[in-house]
């Protein structure tokens, strides 16, 4: 028991860095584009000191960047802030898809890094259901960062979540089947599925991964 512990908390420390390290990386982005447009608006500024005209378009035009910048910003920070609440509690009440958006974007760098594009379909919404949020984010994302290696360049994966009587399917799409293999899953995302309860299957025939969570 507590060598599975132990594995699970490295495990979890590991997906916590890789995960900020990803987060710091985009915000680094955003005040690099920032900066780069405020030493512009100063290039302005001087000119029109020098006696040159400046045109309201040229302002509007980094003004625009800097806002859209602003607005990716605080959108990377509520990512950073929800990440990090998953923590509050062994146990809480999952919306499926609001939880599938989140891991979407923390997994929206390391994606696109091996042009992989992750989206969520948002046409299926299952009612909400019980579960460890932290650990089973962190099996999501296990079973995510290993299916890219099952699909080419420039390919797409998406999102899904379904619901039976008994479970509720989290479901990774996309994935070429005669590339996935039947050994998909090593010991530590096994250990991870057994420790909250869920099962991980690799639908071949359909190139599908599916993370079966009991009612």
């Amino acid at each position: 028991m507590t060598d599975k512990w132990h594995l699970i908390g490295e495990e979890g420390l590991h997906y916590s860095g890789t995960m900020s390290a990803s987060i710091s990386h985009e915000l680094k982005n955003v005040f690099a584009i920032i900066n780069e447009n405020s030493g512009l608006l100063q290039d302005l500024v001087m000119m029109q000191e020098k006696g040159m005209t400046l045109q309201p378009a040229q302002l509007q035009q980094v003004s625009e960047l800097i806002r859209k910048q602003v607005k990716r910003g605080d959108l990377i920070i509520k990512t950073m802030n929800s990440f990090a609440h998953l923590t509050d509690t062994p146990t809480a009440a999952i919306e499926p898809r609001p939880f599938l958006d989140l891991a979407c974007r923390l997994s929206q760098r390391l994606a696109n890094m091996r042009r992989i594009t992750v989206e969520v379909d948002h046409d299926s919404n299952p009612p909400p259901f019980t579960a460890n949020p932290f650990l089973l984010a962190n099996l999501l994302w296990r079973c995510l960062e290993l299916s890219f290696e099952y699909v080419q360049p420039d390919s797409l994966i998406t999102l899904r979540a379904t619901t039976d009587d008994h479970k509720i399917t989290l479901a990774i799409c996309g994935l070429e089947p005669d590339r996935t293999s039947t050994t998909f899953f090593d010991q530590t995302t096994v250990l991870l599925a057994e420790t909250i309860n869920c099962s991980i299957t690799a639908v071949i025939e359909q190139g599908a991964i599916h993370i079966d969570v009991n009612k």
